[in-house]
């Protein structure tokens, strides 16, 4: 047995010291501006080296671009029209504009596109009429698009004159369907312009009806929000518009829509600045059926909420105006809504000066729903007395209605402490009464749970390498994990677009900014290559060390007496 220990240690020693050989990327090498501007719409690419590029590709690309771990420096839009496949990019520089929408990576997407493990470092800055600005792509109507481990470190900012409604977002601007997984949005998002809409990964979502979903799992928000409305009137007079803002999306859903809106196991760590719909996850969600309604659970907000409209035109001196804010979702009406299984630290605050009739800080807004059919359950918050109302259906507050609840009534709203999140007792109660959820569409079911690291962690997350919490005598410990389950499937509506969510479970923490890669190209592999020749040679060696201690003795492998 010594000399078989000896051989195996042999073995393990040799395959530490073989260099294994990663395949090389396919398709054609660019290597520069000039090789970029020329490839084929529907061509397949990969970069081979770093490229700084002045202008954009006009043309519809629906190919694949593999970024291979190379940067692609701008001053301008990459592509006009990207619809295809990207991967492994990052994105360097600045795009300065005026009187015209910008993005880093793409104006707009005809027919929808997949970006996986891409990074924007690059700021977006635009000035004058323009109404779409984002870090990956402006538009995308009628079509899907699906980011996974995606980052925006650029900040996105707007100035604008246009007299319609813009729209801007860390990633997008308008998309009508989109799926996200493990991304995270760390650039700061600045609209000042006439009833705008700001979201940390899109700000509008589903603004054409059909069956578009909205489904963000494992994201989170370090960026701050602010919508600054500057609404002229068409008679020249300055009065309100509707600005929206959300940490996660700004505002999401449209008559006639057949969607579900899932945020699942996302953060959002950002101050919200908005006016008139502001939430920490979601300004205005409009869900009037009963498959089309916010979903959210296990999600945080740590992030601060200040809103409330100041403008008010003298023609509408003696008008009442109501404005909407809440730490996850200012405004909603299907009597569908879910929340659960979520948490909250931040604030919320009326603005200074603000012409709002009443202060609607309210754990959800509705105008006509039956809140008594919410889903709401496990919602822990430290600052539950600054909440008046559940929700409320009615302006006229005089009056009497059934489906408006003062707050205190709601047993699934829970108040907390810093000191219960900390220690990990917030996480174990959470994953307790996720693991008893009655509801057929429960996260935990799907995989999603709260981990937590006692002793070093502040707030738990959907991170499994921080580990589950548990409870030992009358202190919160970590103990082993749950099983691992996979990442659920994306929804129906989305199945005839780009791709279904089948992936694993990420991590929380975003990828790096750039992934490193040699100077040269790796060599092609071919024949007998990479782990192949490896398994061969070990299996050479392990015959010749081994022959002596077995033998064959009718077709069974016994071990030789010695």
């Amino acid at each position: 047995m010594k000399k078989m220990f000896i051989c195996l240690l042999s073995i393990i020693m040799l395959i530490s010291t073989l260099p294994f050989v990663t395949a090389a990327a396919s398709g054609t090498p660019i290597s520069t501006a000039d090789e970029f501007m020329a490839m084929s719409p529907t061509g397949e690419y990969y970069l081979a080296a770093d490229i700084t590029l002045k202008s954009t590709y006009r043309k519809t690309f629906e190919g694949r671009l593999d970024g291979n771990g190379k940067t692609l420096t701008i001053s301008a839009p990459i592509f006009e029209d990207f619809s295809g496949k990207v991967e492994d990019l990052t994105i360097e520089g600045k795009v300065i504009a005026t009187d015209e929408d910008a993005s880093a990576f793409a104006l707009t997407s005809s027919k929808g596109f997949e970006a996986i493990n891409c990074t924007n470092n690059a700021k977006v800055t635009v000035m004058g009429y323009a109404k779409y600005v984002s870090g990956f792509v402006g538009t995308c109507e009628g079509a899907a698009v699906k980011f996974t481990n995606c980052v925006n470190n650029g900040a996105i900012y707007l100035d604008s004159t246009a007299d319609e409604k813009q729209c801007v977002g860390g990633f997008g601007s308008i998309i009508d369907t989109v799926i996200m997984n493990g991304c995270t949005n760390n650039g700061n998002v600045y609209l000042k312009g006439s009833r705008g809409i700001a979201g940390g990964f899109v700000a509008r979502v589903a603004m054409n009806a059909g069956d578009n979903c909205l489904e963000i799992y494992n994201s989170t928000n370090n960026g701050n929000i602010t919508v600054e409305d500057t609404y002229i009137a068409a008679d020249g007079t300055q009065s309100t518009g509707a600005a929206d803002a959300g940490g996660i999306v700004g505002n999401v859903g449209v008559k006639g829509n057949s969607g579900v809106y899932k945020i699942w196991g996302c953060t959002n760590n950002g101050d919200i600045d908005g006016q008139y719909r502001t939430g920490g996850l979601v300004g205005y969600c409009y869900a009037s059926q009963s498959s089309a309604f916010i979903d959210m659970q296990f999600c945080i907000n740590t992030g601060n909420v200040t809103y409330g409209r100041t403008k008010k035109s003298d023609e509408n001196k003696d008008k009442k105006y109501y404005d909407y804010a809440s730490s996850f979702v200012a405004y909603t009406n299907s009597a569908f809504t879910t929340i659960k299984y979520c948490i909250d630290t931040g604030n919320i605050t009326k603005r200074e000066g603000a012409i709002t009739a009443f202060d609607f800080n309210i754990f959800v807004g509705s105008s006509s729903a039956d809140t008594s059919m919410y889903d709401v359950n496990a919602v822990y918050m430290i600052h539950k007395d600054q909440y008046k109302y559940f929700s409320y259906t009615d302006h006229n507050l005089a009056a009497s209605y059934a489906n408006t609840y003062l707050f205190e009534p709601y047993e699934g709203v829970i108040h907390t402490s810093p000191e219960d999140i900390t220690s990990g007792k917030v996480a174990h109660e959470i994953n307790l009464a996720a693991k008893n959820d009655p509801f057929y569409s429960s996260a935990f079911d799907e995989g999603f749970a709260f981990y937590q690291k006692i002793g070093e962690d502040a707030l738990p997350s959907v991170d499994q390498n921080r580990g589950l919490v548990v409870l030992s005598g009358d202190t919160y410990v970590n103990g082993e994990s749950v099983t691992e389950k996979t990442q659920p499937e994306a929804t129906k509506c989305c199945q005839g677009d780009v791709i279904l969510v089948t992936t694993q479970i990420p991590e929380t923490t975003p990828p790096p900014s750039v992934t490193t890669s040699p100077e040269t190209e790796p060599p092609v592999q071919s024949g007998c290559g990479g782990f192949s020749c490896y398994a061969i040679l070990i299996v050479i060696v392990c015959t010749s060390c081994l022959w002596k201690k077995w033998t064959v003795v009718s077709g069974q492998w016994t071990e030789r007496c010695e």
